[in-house]
């Protein structure tokens, strides 16, 4: 399969899998490890902090990929952009349930990575003394790999819940499936929004899920007819 390779970006294989890193990805990665810059020895968690989240993400992608492959998909390759990864024809499955466990299993196999990690930060002997960015790398990888599967499971389209739930509506009713999964993810955001404003988190975060909710609005305009209407809000 060929892809059409842009300046800027690095390409490698794993396996048969092309993967594709955007450089937005470097850029977005290291403002996310804010908190990250004061933790000894300076700046070194910052690099181990970038290193985590390509593997998790790699890892998030593959599985996948991973499973697509295994109900028949073909010609799958990876893309890591500013906005996170995508796993380019793994969900092409034929049917609904297939689709739907291709979705679940990128954050499934960041769980079980998760695991694995825990069980060397329990049992291991982690070498702190003589090398302490091995703590903290296992400390990174394992917020990564808890964090951001569940934050991938929220049902909010594009992520992996709203795909699965979209999936699901479209089951359940074929002519009103998209307009449900823009509702309810939708819905979701404002939560999201409003829990992240009230908790003070992070504005990137709040403007993420309002990047979703434009998202979703424009998703809910065309499944309900009215992208042409004269009261649409873009007119």
């Amino acid at each position: 399969m060929d892809i059409d390779h842009k300046p800027g970006e690095i390409n490698f294989r794993i396996g048969s899998v092309p993967v594709t890193i955007q450089p937005y990805f470097w850029l977005i990665t290291i403002i996310l490890s804010g908190s990250w810059f004061n933790v000894e020895p300076r700046p070194w968690p910052i690099a181990t902090w970038v290193f985590a989240c390509l593997v998790s993400i790699v890892l998030h992608e593959l599985g996948h990929v991973w499973m697509g492959q295994f109900f028949g998909a073909r010609n799958c390759h990876i893309v890591l952009t500013g906005m996170g990864g995508l796993a380019y024809g793994a969900q092409l499955c034929p049917r609904i349930w297939q689709r739907i466990l291709v979705y679940l299993a990128g954050p499934g196999i960041q769980f079980l990575f998760a695991g694995l990690i825990y069980l060397v930060i329990r049992f291991g002997q982690l070498p702190e003394e003589e090398s302490p960015l091995v703590p903290i790398l296992l400390a990174q990888l394992l917020i990564i790999n808890i964090i951001w599967p569940l934050f991938n499971l929220l049902p909010i389209f594009p992520l992996d819940g709203g795909q699965v739930a979209n999936e699901i509506f479209h089951g359940i009713s074929p002519n009103n499936g998209e307009k449900w999964s823009a509702l309810l993810s939708l819905a979701a955001c404002g939560g999201m929004i409003y829990w992240i404003l009230q908790s003070q988190g992070a504005i990137y975060n709040a403007i993420l899920f309002g990047l979703f909710a434009m998202t979703n609005l424009e998703r809910l305009q065309r499944a309900s007819g009215r992208r042409d209407d004269s009261s649409d809000w873009r007119n």
